[in-house]
């Protein structure tokens, strides 16, 4: 009786039984083919959303690609497949979700900043929840969807669910959260990843159990240096005393500048150079000097600068104030409450960042202390003028130029803890609050005065 080829290899074809390698006995012994040779592989639909809706991996990888070159051709458009990349996000295939994340990445690399708005999250959640920490091809797909969602402006949508993401308990979860993260950071900066929440939320990373997370928390840390400089260090100082001491090592090794957003977002995308040839009149009138390199590089460590107040997390000193503060300030009548009371002012506000609020009896008040006959508290009143101004900057604009003359008055007084006190609230108050010329009648009245004690203060500041 004739054996038919099994079809898994080439070793028989229409043989005799006792000239079958043994191999081939044992598949054929397990289905015999009493019919003819195996029929031939079935071919994926031509429609490509029945492909990637197939029970079949194999065809949903089809159909992905299928996808991935209608959109490059512009065959379909990103609208049409945006809608699918959820799905094609959390295929329950490896090699199928791999291709899944690269049909998501090249839908948002042609979407509209619009269009990129209504899927970012649904697609963000999915690649913080299924794919950072699959194999390294899909991760590796990942980080690069994570780009292109954040060049199509929505790291404001994604930013937070990757942060969520360093919590996950799976420590490649994590890792693959913080390389993320880090790359977009090195691609696009400071300015577009938000390093105020960045920062605070990698904090508890230097703890992790894993040496992997550590690592890559490190050198995200000394990327934020490498961006911004030392307005970085200051958050920090809370960790071990070990970790301070490491990210010190790292940041006297690495050079502040260095790094360079090399990716834009849609709306700051430069337009492209003009590619012709130019003259040679024009090439040599092209040619830049010192000066206009020197300007170039000075433009360029602009663009990554960032307020270092912009890293702070405001701090509302209203409410941890004592209640109906400013009558209490004025109507004690001892030296030494109105001293207390000012103490606790001064120390609540001598945090970097205040939030905006009413300040308005709290500053009459103090207006009104900076005459007080004790000079303990009348310099401590005008101590508290200059923190205020320093924490809320523009916010006590008007404040600031109400309590301006009441300051300048007290350039004359002999006292050096009051002419320290003042001299540190005009410098809080200018730039922050007022400019210049805001205040140029309040200076030139001081030195249009018979004081010249006065003048002598004024010109010094």
């Amino acid at each position: 009786k004739n054996i038919y080829s099994c079809g898994f290899c080439k070793h028989c074809s229409w043989l005799e039984s006792d000239k079958v390698k043994p191999a081939c006995l044992f598949l054929v012994s397990k289905g015999r083919m009493e019919d003819g040779p195996p029929p031939p592989p079935e071919v994926p639909p031509e429609d490509i959303l029945e492909c990637i809706n197939s029970k079949k991996w194999n065809f949903r990888v089809a159909g992905y690609e299928k996808a991935i070159e209608a959109l490059e051709s512009g065959e379909k458009s990103a609208a049409d497949i945006l809608p699918l990349c959820k799905k094609a996000c959390l295929d329950s295939h490896a090699a199928a979700q791999e291709q899944g994340v690269k049909l998501a990445s090249a839908s948002f690399k042609h979407a509209s900043v619009d269009e990129a708005s209504r899927f970012a999250g649904e697609v963000g959640k999915a690649i913080c929840d299924k794919c950072l920490g699959g194999r390294p091809g899909t991760k590796n797909a990942a980080a690069e969807c994570v780009l292109e969602i954040v060049a199509a402006e929505q790291a404001e949508t994604l930013l937070p669910q990757l942060v969520t993401a360093f919590k996950a308990r799976q420590p490649k979860v994590v890792l693959g959260a913080v390389s993320a993260v880090r790359g977009a950071l090195q691609a696009f900066g400071p300015k577009i990843v938000s390093a105020k929440a960045v920062l605070k939320a990698m904090m508890p990373l230097f703890e992790h159990s894993d040496k992997n997370v550590r690592s890559e928390t490190l050198g995200m840390a000394v990327d934020f240096y490498c961006f911004l400089g030392e307005a970085v260090k200051s958050h920090f100082e809370e960790l071990r005393s070990a970790q301070v001491k490491e990210l010190e090592e790292q940041f006297s090794s690495a050079t502040v500048g260095s790094l360079r957003p090399k990716r834009f977002i849609r709306s700051a995308k430069p337009e492209p150079a003009d590619t012709a040839a130019p003259s040679a009149s024009e090439s040599q009138a092209s040619i830049p000097d010192a000066s206009q390199n020197a300007a170039s590089s000075t433009n360029g460590a602009s663009e990554c600068e960032i307020d270092p107040l912009d890293l702070v997390d405001e701090v509302d000193i209203l409410k941890q104030l004592s209640k109906g503060w400013p009558d209490a300030v004025l109507k004690a009548a001892k030296w030494q409450e109105r001293k207390e009371l000012l103490d606790e002012l001064c120390t609540l506000a001598s945090t970097p960042k205040i939030t905006p609020g009413d300040f308005g009896d709290i500053m009459r008040s103090l207006k009104r202390l900076t005459g007080d006959s004790m000079v303990v508290v009348a310099a401590l009143a005008v101590k508290a003028l200059g923190l205020l101004g320093k924490g809320l900057r523009k916010d006590f604009s008007t404040a600031a130029k109400i309590c301006i003359s009441s300051v300048l008055e007290k350039l004359k007084d002999k006292n050096r803890g009051m002419l320290e006190a003042c001299h540190a609230t005009l410098d809080a108050f200018v730039p922050a609050c007022v400019t210049l010329q805001d205040i140029s009648d309040d200076l030139l009245e001081v030195l249009g005065g018979k004081v010249p004690k006065a003048k002598g203060e004024v010109y010094s500041f």
